[in-house]
């Protein structure tokens, strides 16, 4: 299968050091610019996160809940991208500074550990002063993976066959 097929559903991710465009369709409802890479040598997310003024919570500050979904997205894919299928059990965000509209954040996503079948995931956003937000999550991994759940979707075929890819042993 050619990434420009698997492109329309998996929102670029079809192999390493790829570029993700669109990282998923609840962001891209958002006023936030996401581009973000699989960076496979250091095996993490990272990119840069452009949050807009329609995402405002306080006047001239990025509402945390917009803040918070960017880095639960980030950590979902950092999961699937080594290799888990796993759904999220908790996700715990620190705002430690403001974000403000156009400000260019750096955001970076990595399995910290895993567990058997639970695993800790970790995701940070950064502007230049430090950071300004971070997040911890948990999820716990499939086994077998459930990929007959997700038979509904568009594109379903399609996401079972980079579910199997993403699914082999790492190497």
């Amino acid at each position: 299968m050619t990434p420009e097929a698997l492109e329309p559903f998996c929102a670029g991710i079809v192999a390493d050091d790829c570029e993700i465009a669109e990282p998923s369709r609840h962001l891209r409802r958002a006023d936030v610019r996401v581009r973000w890479r699989w960076a496979a040598a250091e095996r993490v997310i990272a990119g840069t996160v452009w949050p807009g003024v329609d995402g405002e919570g306080l006047p001239g500050h990025i509402h945390g809940g917009l803040l918070a979904a960017v880095l639960d997205e980030a950590m979902g894919w950092a999961c699937w991208m080594n290799g888990y299928a796993a759904p999220g059990a908790s996700t715990q965000v620190h705002f430690r500074a403001p974000a403000r509209p156009g400000d260019a954040l750096d955001l970076r996503a990595w399995l910290e550990r895993s567990d058997g079948r639970t695993l800790m995931l970790c995701a940070e956003l950064r502007n230049t002063a430090g950071v300004v937000a971070s997040a911890t999550g948990h999820y716990i991994a499939m086994r077998p993976p459930n990929l007959a759940a997700f038979a509904g979707w568009p594109g379903a075929q399609r996401f079972a066959d980079l579910a199997l890819r993403a699914l082999a042993p790492i190497t």
